[in-house]
């Protein structure tokens, strides 16, 4: 019995240490995201002052 409980509180720490990942995952995803955005923005500026001189 001890055993079982033992490995129940394991699993959950198991879990929560699964959700702390996929958090910090998502997070990293979202800022993955920010940057791609940015990039794509900054792109486009250039884009546009370029085809202006023309």
């Amino acid at each position: 019995m001890k055993f079982r409980v033992r490995n129940m509180k394991f699993r959950v720490r198991d879990m929560k240490f699964q959700v702390l990942s996929m958090k910090f995952r998502v997070r990293n995803m979202k800022f993955q995201v920010l940057m791609a955005e940015t990039e794509v923005k900054s792109f486009y500026r250039v884009a546009i002052a370029l085809y202006i001189s023309l």
